[in-house]
């Protein structure tokens, strides 16, 4: 299970892991390491083979690991049809004069040169004194005029109960999930999605609103395409956690958990997720984002035993649900025999006209 939205987050682990990850990864794909580990042991591809070999512990993947598993689900993309994507990210910063006061930033997904048609709209961000003043509506116009001029359709987002599910209907975004008690104080996580027009003529939308006399004339707010800085991404980040204070949150912190399976000391599978926690308790859902098993093991109860796993060690965290996103071409019937059921699906996100589907389980 792999949930597209994690790629970046997968990178980040890669380079912290070990500084040698993102190197083990590529001469894997490029075949010129060594794969003996990876085939599983002589006679053992057969259905009904010895289990007794395999061992299921709990630790985090070490950056070979990791690289590997990786470039077997990259395999498995391609087994079925599809390329391999990549991800962009296209970002618009408001500033006043020159001082930051807000952000936009989308990841859209490319098969080759062409995008696949959607975005997703991973920040947005005004600072206080300037909301209410049209600043938000003109940003994110911003970034979907500039996505939909690459032939993308579709954008999507998510946010938090207590957040601006009102502000995203005003600009036509639909309400496509919601998971109940995201949040200690019970608030949900809501999914918003919006088909995008065709880019209007230059300077016809993401307009400003007249200033109503707060902070900052509009005259001398522009709006601009690029990534933000360090310290205006610090900012941003600062800015959600007082937002979260003021509407009685905890600032959450994500722990990784997970297991792996070896036959003998090779690698041969994983299951792999996050719990958020503050200071005295993990949050109510945990997210699975990686569930793999190397293919000669396949169909042989390895993935149910790494799944069972994941799920026993989320239910003594104290974790009600579970939540992931795969891929329409992966594996709905297997999770569907574990109790999983679809939340969302976003159809048409691969080349093949798979959708991407988000599934839950309590």
């Amino acid at each position: 299970a792999e949930c597209e939205e994690y790629r970046c987050e997968q990178l980040k682990r890669l380079h912290r892991i070990a500084p040698q990850a993102a190197e083990a990864l590529e001469v894997i794909r490029r075949g010129d390491g060594e794969r003996k580990d990876h085939a599983g042991p002589r006679g053992f591809g057969a259905r009904g083979g010895d289990m007794s070999a395999i061992r299921i512990l709990e630790r985090e993947m070490t950056a070979e690991e990791f690289a590997r598993r990786c470039a077997g689900s990259d395999e498995y993309t391609i087994e079925q049809g599809n390329p391999i994507q990549t991800s962009e990210q296209f970002s618009f910063v408001a500033l006043d004069g020159e001082t930051y006061i807000g952000c936009a930033t989308g990841v859209a997904y490319r098969n080759g040169q062409i995008y696949n048609g959607w975005v997703y709209l991973s920040e947005l961000f005004i600072e206080k004194p300037y909301r209410g003043q049209g600043l938000g509506a003109a940003i994110l116009c911003k970034l979907e005029e500039r996505v939909a001029g690459l032939g993308i359709t579709n954008i999507w987002t998510r946010t938090t109960g207590y957040e601006a599910p009102g502000f995203y209907r005003k600009q036509s975004y639909q309400v496509c999930f919601e998971l109940e008690n995201w949040y200690f104080t019970g608030h949900t996580h809501v999914g918003l999605r919006k088909a995008l027009a065709p880019p209007a003529s230059p300077g016809s939308r993401g307009d400003l609103g007249a200033s109503d006399g707060q902070t900052g004339s509009t005259s001398a707010i522009r709006i601009v395409e690029r990534e933000m800085t360090a310290a205006e991404s610090a900012r941003m980040n600062a800015g959600f956690d007082e937002y979260t204070l003021e509407y009685g949150n905890p600032i959450l912190t994500s722990e990784r958990h997970g297991f792996v399976a070896l036959a003998g000391d090779a690698f041969i599978g994983c299951a792999s997720g996050l719990a958020s926690k503050d200071d005295l308790a993990y949050a109510n859902w945990f997210v699975l984002t990686d569930l793999f098993a190397e293919k000669a093991y396949r169909g042989q109860g390895l993935g149910t035993a790494l799944l069972r796993k994941m799920e026993e060690s989320a239910a003594a965290l104290g974790c009600g649900n579970i939540s992931t996103w795969i891929a329409g071409y992966e594996a709905l019937g297997f999770f569907g025999k574990h109790g999983y059921e679809i939340f969302c699906e976003l159809e048409n996100w691969y080349a093949t006209g798979h959708g991407r589907v988000g599934l839950r389980k309590t």
